[in-house]
């Protein structure tokens, strides 16, 4: 379900300097059902703990995570 992950800095955040997790996901949006990616994101939200604590092994603590389509 996830194309890409990635560990970058957000500076623009209000609190200071960010680490976030970015999930590219391989949803192409070209579906316009909205049943359809609504499975979609169901799916990867349930998988998300998982990745979470998969990455938090590989590169260490982050503050956030951002789901990019």
């Amino acid at each position: 379900m996830a194309s890409s992950i990635y560990l970058k800095k957000d500076y623009s955040a209000p609190e200071g300097a960010q680490d976030v997790l970015v999930i590219q996901t391989n949803y192409d949006g070209s579906a316009s059902d909205y049943d359809s990616f609504e499975s979609y994101m169901m799916d990867l939200l349930g998988d998300l703990q998982d990745l979470q604590e998969q990455a938090e092994k590989e590169v260490g603590h982050f503050d956030r995570i951002d789901i990019r389509t």
